[in-house]
Protein backbone atom coordinates (compact mmCIF):
# COMPACT_ATOMS: atom_id res chain seq x y z
CA UNK A 1 0.00 0.00 0.00
CA UNK A 2 2.86 2.71 0.85
CA UNK A 3 4.88 1.79 -2.38
CA UNK A 4 1.31 2.21 -4.15
CA UNK A 5 1.22 5.77 -2.84
CA UNK A 6 4.75 6.62 -3.46
CA UNK A 7 3.84 5.56 -7.07
CA UNK A 8 1.12 8.04 -7.14
CA UNK A 9 2.77 10.80 -5.31
CA UNK A 10 5.61 10.43 -8.09
CA UNK A 11 3.44 10.06 -11.75
CA UNK A 12 1.55 13.95 -9.63
CA UNK A 13 5.37 15.67 -9.25
CA UNK A 14 6.19 14.38 -12.73
CA UNK A 15 2.69 15.46 -14.36
CA UNK A 16 3.01 18.46 -12.52
CA UNK A 17 6.77 19.23 -13.61
CA UNK A 18 5.84 18.27 -16.73
CA UNK A 19 2.87 20.66 -17.03
CA UNK A 20 5.22 23.65 -15.88
CA UNK A 21 7.59 23.16 -18.36
CA UNK A 22 5.15 22.96 -21.15
CA UNK A 23 3.59 26.41 -19.71
CA UNK A 24 7.40 27.69 -19.78
CA UNK A 25 8.01 26.68 -23.51
CA UNK A 26 4.67 28.17 -23.93
CA UNK A 27 5.97 31.49 -22.54
CA UNK A 28 9.21 31.30 -24.25
CA UNK A 29 8.11 31.19 -27.77
CA UNK A 30 5.54 33.94 -27.17
CA UNK A 31 8.71 36.07 -25.97
CA UNK A 32 9.89 35.27 -29.12
CA UNK A 33 7.28 36.42 -31.05
CA UNK A 34 7.10 39.45 -28.83
CA UNK A 35 10.21 40.12 -29.97
CA UNK A 36 10.45 39.24 -33.29
CA UNK A 37 7.26 42.25 -33.51
CA UNK A 38 9.42 44.88 -31.90
CA UNK A 39 12.03 44.52 -34.39
CA UNK A 40 9.81 44.23 -37.36
CA UNK A 41 8.07 47.78 -35.81
CA UNK A 42 10.85 49.34 -35.78
CA UNK A 43 11.76 47.99 -38.82
CA UNK A 44 8.53 49.85 -40.10
CA UNK A 45 6.85 46.44 -41.21
CA UNK A 46 3.79 46.90 -39.49
CA UNK A 47 1.81 44.11 -40.92
CA UNK A 48 4.75 41.42 -39.78
CA UNK A 49 4.71 43.17 -36.36
CA UNK A 50 0.69 42.95 -35.75
CA UNK A 51 0.97 39.33 -36.80
CA UNK A 52 3.64 38.58 -34.43
CA UNK A 53 1.95 40.45 -31.83
CA UNK A 54 -1.07 38.50 -32.05
CA UNK A 55 0.69 35.03 -32.10
CA UNK A 56 2.19 35.90 -28.64
CA UNK A 57 -1.20 37.10 -27.23
CA UNK A 58 -2.46 33.62 -28.03
CA UNK A 59 0.09 32.13 -26.39
CA UNK A 60 0.81 34.32 -23.19
CA UNK A 61 -1.68 36.75 -22.45
CA UNK A 62 0.04 40.24 -21.51
CA UNK A 63 -0.85 43.79 -21.26
CA UNK A 64 2.28 44.40 -23.09
CA UNK A 65 0.53 42.57 -26.54
CA UNK A 66 -2.28 44.40 -26.42
CA UNK A 67 0.00 48.14 -25.97
CA UNK A 68 1.87 47.14 -29.18
CA UNK A 69 -0.96 45.34 -30.88
CA UNK A 70 -2.59 49.23 -30.31
CA UNK A 71 0.73 51.27 -31.66
CA UNK A 72 0.51 49.09 -35.05
CA UNK A 73 -2.97 49.84 -35.22
CA UNK A 74 -2.49 53.23 -35.04
CA UNK A 75 0.15 53.22 -37.51
CA UNK A 76 -1.83 51.29 -39.93
CA UNK A 77 -4.09 53.80 -39.61
CA UNK A 78 -6.48 52.31 -37.21
CA UNK A 79 -7.62 54.03 -35.00
CA UNK A 80 -11.01 52.37 -33.43
CA UNK A 81 -9.01 49.51 -33.19
CA UNK A 82 -5.62 51.19 -31.93
CA UNK A 83 -7.98 52.69 -28.95
CA UNK A 84 -9.41 49.80 -28.12
CA UNK A 85 -5.75 48.07 -27.61
CA UNK A 86 -5.08 50.51 -25.47
CA UNK A 87 -7.69 50.98 -23.19
CA UNK A 88 -7.81 46.94 -23.15
CA UNK A 89 -3.58 47.03 -22.02
CA UNK A 90 -4.47 50.13 -19.39
CA UNK A 91 -7.04 47.78 -18.02
CA UNK A 92 -5.39 44.66 -17.53
CA UNK A 93 -2.05 46.35 -17.09
CA UNK A 94 -4.14 47.96 -13.52
CA UNK A 95 -5.01 44.82 -12.50
CA UNK A 96 -1.78 43.51 -12.63
CA UNK A 97 -0.10 46.27 -11.41
CA UNK A 98 -0.91 45.39 -7.77
CA UNK A 99 0.95 42.40 -7.54
CA UNK A 100 3.83 42.99 -10.61
CA UNK A 101 5.35 46.53 -10.20
CA UNK A 102 6.63 46.20 -14.00
CA UNK A 103 3.02 46.67 -15.14
CA UNK A 104 2.41 50.36 -14.17
CA UNK A 105 4.97 51.50 -16.71
CA UNK A 106 2.70 49.63 -19.09
CA UNK A 107 -0.60 50.99 -17.75
CA UNK A 108 0.88 54.60 -18.02
CA UNK A 109 2.13 54.38 -21.69
CA UNK A 110 -1.26 52.66 -22.74
CA UNK A 111 -3.26 55.06 -20.73
CA UNK A 112 -1.77 57.83 -21.89
CA UNK A 113 -1.36 56.92 -25.97
CA UNK A 114 -5.13 55.99 -25.37
CA UNK A 115 -5.86 59.48 -24.58
CA UNK A 116 -3.60 61.17 -27.05
CA UNK A 117 -6.39 59.03 -30.11
CA UNK A 118 -9.45 60.76 -28.13
CA UNK A 119 -9.57 64.06 -30.29
CA UNK A 120 -9.02 62.41 -33.55
CA UNK A 121 -11.82 60.02 -32.84
CA UNK A 122 -14.90 60.35 -32.25
CA UNK A 123 -17.53 58.39 -29.88
CA UNK A 124 -20.83 56.47 -30.66
CA UNK A 125 -22.84 55.22 -27.96
CA UNK A 126 -25.56 52.61 -28.91
CA UNK A 127 -28.46 52.18 -26.54
CA UNK A 128 -29.69 48.68 -26.84
CA UNK A 129 -33.15 47.60 -25.76
CA UNK A 130 -35.08 44.57 -25.54
CA UNK A 131 -33.67 43.45 -28.68
CA UNK A 132 -34.93 39.90 -30.24
CA UNK A 133 -32.33 36.81 -29.45
CA UNK A 134 -29.40 36.00 -32.26
CA UNK A 135 -29.39 39.40 -33.31
CA UNK A 136 -26.64 41.29 -34.78
CA UNK A 137 -24.91 44.42 -35.28
CA UNK A 138 -22.17 45.69 -37.55
CA UNK A 139 -21.21 49.34 -36.72
CA UNK A 140 -18.78 50.82 -39.39
CA UNK A 141 -18.20 47.27 -40.77
CA UNK A 142 -17.17 45.54 -37.68
CA UNK A 143 -19.62 43.02 -35.73
CA UNK A 144 -20.49 44.47 -32.27
CA UNK A 145 -22.16 42.30 -29.57
CA UNK A 146 -25.22 42.55 -28.35
CA UNK A 147 -25.61 41.35 -24.93
CA UNK A 148 -24.51 44.66 -23.41
CA UNK A 149 -26.04 48.09 -23.61
CA UNK A 150 -25.17 50.88 -23.50
CA UNK A 151 -22.11 49.99 -26.03
CA UNK A 152 -19.22 53.29 -25.69
CA UNK A 153 -17.66 52.73 -29.16
CA UNK A 154 -14.82 54.61 -30.68
CA UNK A 155 -15.29 55.07 -34.33
CA UNK A 156 -13.46 57.21 -37.22
CA UNK A 157 -15.18 60.79 -37.44
CA UNK A 158 -18.00 60.91 -40.35
CA UNK A 159 -20.26 59.23 -41.50
CA UNK A 160 -20.84 55.92 -39.27
CA UNK A 161 -22.94 52.81 -40.68
CA UNK A 162 -24.97 50.81 -38.56
CA UNK A 163 -26.81 47.44 -39.68
CA UNK A 164 -28.74 45.55 -37.39
CA UNK A 165 -30.49 41.87 -38.24
CA UNK A 166 -32.55 39.76 -36.45
CA UNK A 167 -34.31 36.41 -37.80
CA UNK A 168 -37.60 37.18 -39.13
CA UNK A 169 -37.18 41.03 -38.59
CA UNK A 170 -36.80 43.18 -41.60
CA UNK A 171 -33.33 44.95 -41.39
CA UNK A 172 -32.23 48.35 -40.72
CA UNK A 173 -29.47 50.27 -42.10
CA UNK A 174 -29.14 53.22 -40.84
CA UNK A 175 -25.64 56.39 -40.95
CA UNK A 176 -25.20 58.41 -38.14
CA UNK A 177 -22.56 61.71 -38.18
CA UNK A 178 -19.81 61.75 -35.46
CA UNK A 179 -17.07 64.56 -35.47
CA UNK A 180 -13.62 64.61 -34.38
CA UNK A 181 -13.64 64.67 -30.83
CA UNK A 182 -17.97 64.50 -30.14
CA UNK A 183 -20.19 62.30 -29.46
CA UNK A 184 -23.08 60.70 -30.97
CA UNK A 185 -26.37 58.31 -29.72
CA UNK A 186 -28.64 55.97 -31.24
CA UNK A 187 -31.55 53.96 -29.68
CA UNK A 188 -32.67 50.35 -31.80
CA UNK A 189 -35.32 48.37 -30.53
CA UNK A 190 -38.35 46.44 -31.97
CA UNK A 191 -40.90 48.41 -33.47
CA UNK A 192 -43.45 45.04 -34.20
CA UNK A 193 -42.82 41.36 -33.51
CA UNK A 194 -43.23 39.03 -36.24
CA UNK A 195 -46.03 36.18 -36.19
CA UNK A 196 -45.01 33.56 -35.57
CA UNK A 197 -45.51 29.94 -36.87
CA UNK A 198 -48.27 31.68 -39.09
CA UNK A 199 -49.40 28.57 -41.11
CA UNK A 200 -49.26 26.00 -37.86
CA UNK A 201 -52.72 25.11 -37.84
CA UNK A 202 -52.64 23.73 -41.96
CA UNK A 203 -49.27 22.48 -41.01
CA UNK A 204 -50.78 20.26 -38.18
CA UNK A 205 -53.69 19.51 -40.68
CA UNK A 206 -51.83 17.87 -42.95
CA UNK A 207 -49.69 16.14 -40.41
CA UNK A 208 -52.27 14.73 -39.13
CA UNK A 209 -53.72 13.62 -42.71
CA UNK A 210 -50.26 12.20 -43.43
CA UNK A 211 -50.68 9.80 -40.08
CA UNK A 212 -54.52 8.50 -40.91
CA UNK A 213 -53.00 8.26 -44.18
CA UNK A 214 -50.30 6.25 -43.23
CA UNK A 215 -52.14 4.12 -41.47
CA UNK A 216 -54.91 3.33 -43.87
CA UNK A 217 -51.91 2.68 -46.09
CA UNK A 218 -50.47 -0.33 -43.49
CA UNK A 219 -54.63 -1.56 -43.28
CA UNK A 220 -54.26 -1.78 -46.56
CA UNK A 221 -50.84 -3.85 -47.13
CA UNK A 222 -52.28 -6.14 -44.16
CA UNK A 223 -55.09 -6.71 -45.90
CA UNK A 224 -52.97 -7.18 -49.06
CA UNK A 225 -51.21 -9.66 -47.51
CA UNK A 226 -54.44 -11.68 -46.64
CA UNK A 227 -55.21 -11.48 -49.86
CA UNK A 228 -51.91 -13.13 -51.63
CA UNK A 229 -52.62 -15.95 -49.06
CA UNK A 230 -55.90 -16.47 -50.15
CA UNK A 231 -54.53 -16.45 -53.32
CA UNK A 232 -52.17 -18.84 -53.63
CA UNK A 233 -54.41 -21.57 -51.88
CA UNK A 234 -56.32 -20.93 -54.56
CA UNK A 235 -53.80 -21.93 -57.32
CA UNK A 236 -55.56 -25.97 -55.78
CA UNK A 237 -57.19 -27.48 -58.35
CA UNK A 238 -60.24 -26.97 -56.22
CA UNK A 239 -60.28 -23.39 -56.84
CA UNK A 240 -62.88 -22.42 -59.21
CA UNK A 241 -61.30 -19.97 -62.28
CA UNK A 242 -64.37 -17.15 -60.93
CA UNK A 243 -62.82 -17.12 -57.53
CA UNK A 244 -58.74 -17.20 -58.41
CA UNK A 245 -60.03 -13.87 -61.11
CA UNK A 246 -61.66 -12.19 -58.27
CA UNK A 247 -58.73 -12.85 -55.82
CA UNK A 248 -56.26 -11.16 -58.39
CA UNK A 249 -58.78 -8.34 -58.61
CA UNK A 250 -58.51 -7.72 -55.36
CA UNK A 251 -54.93 -8.16 -54.80
CA UNK A 252 -54.30 -5.17 -58.00
CA UNK A 253 -56.91 -3.15 -55.95
CA UNK A 254 -55.30 -3.22 -52.71
CA UNK A 255 -51.57 -3.12 -54.14
CA UNK A 256 -52.42 0.33 -55.86
CA UNK A 257 -54.48 1.67 -53.04
CA UNK A 258 -51.91 0.82 -50.51
CA UNK A 259 -48.63 2.53 -53.01
CA UNK A 260 -51.31 5.43 -53.48
CA UNK A 261 -51.69 5.72 -50.03
CA UNK A 262 -48.17 5.95 -49.08
CA UNK A 263 -47.35 8.75 -51.86
CA UNK A 264 -49.97 10.61 -51.08
CA UNK A 265 -49.20 10.51 -46.88
CA UNK A 266 -45.36 11.64 -48.44
CA UNK A 267 -46.83 14.53 -50.21
CA UNK A 268 -48.70 15.69 -47.04
CA UNK A 269 -46.12 15.45 -44.60
CA UNK A 270 -43.74 17.52 -47.23
CA UNK A 271 -46.85 19.89 -47.22
CA UNK A 272 -46.91 19.64 -43.27
CA UNK A 273 -42.45 20.55 -43.42
CA UNK A 274 -43.03 23.37 -45.98
CA UNK A 275 -46.07 25.15 -43.98
CA UNK A 276 -44.42 25.03 -40.52
CA UNK A 277 -40.94 26.44 -41.82
CA UNK A 278 -42.74 29.60 -43.89
CA UNK A 279 -42.08 32.80 -42.73
CA UNK A 280 -44.24 34.80 -41.32
CA UNK A 281 -45.94 36.82 -44.06
CA UNK A 282 -45.36 40.43 -42.17
CA UNK A 283 -42.05 39.94 -40.57
CA UNK A 284 -41.00 42.20 -37.50
CA UNK A 285 -39.62 46.00 -37.55
CA UNK A 286 -36.95 46.95 -35.59
CA UNK A 287 -36.84 50.62 -34.77
CA UNK A 288 -33.11 53.00 -35.19
CA UNK A 289 -33.60 56.06 -33.62
CA UNK A 290 -31.01 58.58 -34.67
CA UNK A 291 -29.64 61.05 -32.91
CA UNK A 292 -30.79 64.04 -34.60
CA UNK A 293 -34.68 61.94 -33.48
CA UNK A 294 -33.46 61.27 -30.12
CA UNK A 295 -32.57 65.07 -29.96
CA UNK A 296 -36.18 66.18 -31.00
CA UNK A 297 -37.88 63.78 -28.43
CA UNK A 298 -36.62 65.42 -25.29
CA UNK A 299 -37.65 68.89 -26.75
CA UNK A 300 -40.30 69.94 -24.32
Amino acid sequence: MRRRREHRWAALIAALWATAGWASDLHLLAQQHFASGREALAAGKLEAALQSFEASEKLFTSPNNHLYIGRCHRELGRLPAAYASFDRAARDAHELAASTRKYSETERAAAAERDQLLPRLGRLRVELHQLPAESLLSVAGESVPTEVSPLELPVMPGAVALALTAPNFTPRHTEVQVTAGGQARVAMTVARQPELRPYRWPALSAGVAALVGVGVSVGLVLYGAQVRRDFDACLLPACSGARYQSLRLQGESVQAASIGGFVLSGLLTALAGALFALPPPHPGALEVTTPAALAEAQLP
